[in-house]
């Protein structure tokens, strides 16, 4: 899984900026795939765009 940006000194995934409740809907498969359709006003903030991609992989994982 491509690590998107630093916080805390620290690389985040997409899978690990979205919230735990609603990891059990999606794969990082899916959530992963969704991304690369991201509006580039998004790539800038992964938890915005983890949630992004989760709202558009919605049956697909």
């Amino acid at each position: 899984m491509a690590r998107l940006e630093a916080r805390r000194g620290q690389a985040v995934a997409l899978w690990d900026a979205l919230p735990e409740d609603l990891r059990a809907q999606v794969t990082p498969d899916a959530l992963n795939r969704a991304a690369l359709e991201a509006p580039d006003s998004l790539r800038g903030d992964v938890r915005a765009l983890s949630l992004w991609a989760f709202l558009c992989s919605e049956g697909d994982g």
